[in-house]
């Protein structure tokens, strides 16, 4: 889940799409897919000696698919980028990279920054050290591919845009909102979550500068639902009835649960209380809506729902059904799309 701190533009880079092997914005996000039985769109398989293409799958196995491309490219062209910093640096060299072990030299290839020295930087665990090397090859790498790229002598192919499915249409109705709008952005998070607190700024930027174009609707879910984490869910409900700020903070306090501890052998009811009493929620009004079957029913709900719109991760962010990269710039893919906060949709 540290990637997804970094990709969501806190840290070292929230999903960005990759096309070809340079980043590039998630530009398909208000592209209509093309029919897939159109000439060039080779079929998936073949069932009974019948083509299948992707218009023949069910809507949320098609995002499904989708969302694997995505990080298919994402890791294909992170590789590309470092190898290509890698074969330059060989052809200065003179390094004959088809020789044997040339796969190890090439890594040392890329300069590493200067460690700071801090009290006890050069000792602890083996695994401290290995992370803190990888850490500094990579901002080496950062830095040796913008000198490249900047003087020319390295030029990534882009590859062909992938195109978003169309979106299955689902009901959020039943689920906490805020705003108005024609456009709706989704944000599915699940209870157990540590690192999802870390994107409600950027959801709330979205919110202010879209006012009177976006509503927001947000989805707690838990994957079992008649677990720890679906009574925590149900809490959520609950907490969406009492106001606003006593909901944001309870799935605050979601968040931070989850960063210092599991659900395994919780009292999910329990905890639900003791959450809704740290974001200062009416304790009486609150356990009543927890045993309350219409909670309950939407905590079932949610999990529906995130399973419906194949969500995988603890965190997924649709804009009008279609899916967002969080490796990206969030914020950048929503103004591409709605064509900028004081613009009109493309």
């Amino acid at each position: 889940m540290k990637a997804l701190a970094a990709g969501i533009g806190l840290g070292a880079g929230v999903t960005m799409l990759m096309l070809g092997a340079e980043e590039r914005p998630a530009a398909t996000i208000h592209e209509v897919a093309a029919k897939a039985t159109e000439p060039g769109n080779p079929p998936l398989f073949y069932l009974d000696k019948s083509p299948v293409f992707d218009a023949d799958l069910p809507a949320a196995v098609r995002v499904t698919l989708y969302n694997a491309r995505v990080e298919a490219r994402a890791r294909e062209g992170a590789l590309l980028r470092e190898v290509a910093v890698q074969l330059i640096e060989a052809r200065d060299k003179k390094i004959d990279v088809q020789a044997p072990g040339a796969t190890k030299a090439l890594t040392a290839l890329v300069p590493l920054p200067d460690e700071p020295q801090t009290p006890g930087s050069a000792s602890g665990a083996g695994g401290d050290a290995e992370a803190r090397l990888r850490i500094r090859y990579e901002e080496g790498f950062e830095r040796r591919f913008k000198e490249l790229t900047d003087a020319g002598r390295v030029k990534l192919v882009d590859a062909a845009p992938l195109i978003a499915p169309p979106s299955p249409k689902v009901d959020t109705s039943a689920f906490p909102s805020r705003g108005q709008g024609e456009h709706e952005l989704l944000v599915l998070s699940e209870v157990a979550c540590a690192e999802c607190a870390a994107v409600t700024p950027i959801v709330e930027v979205i919110a202010l500068s879209y006012a009177g174009r976006v509503r927001v609707t947000t989805v707690d879910f838990a994957r079992v639902p008649d677990g720890p984490g679906g009574a925590l869910a149900t809490g959520a409900a609950c907490a969406a009835r009492q106001t606003p700020e006593g909901y944001a903070q309870y799935r605050a306090n979601l968040s931070r649960h989850a960063a210092s501890s599991t659900l395994q052998g919780v009292d999910g009811i329990a905890l639900a209380k003791e959450l809704a009493k740290d974001a200062k929620i009416e304790p009486a009004a609150f356990a009543a809506c927890l045993g309350d079957a219409g909670a309950k029913e939407r905590a079932t709900a949610a999990a529906s729902l995130a399973a419906f719109l194949g969500v995988r991760e603890q965190l997924a962010i649709f804009l009008d059904g279609r899916p967002l990269s969080l490796r990206g710039d969030l914020m950048g893919d929503v103004e591409r799309a709605l064509g900028g906060a004081g613009g009109q949709a493309r």
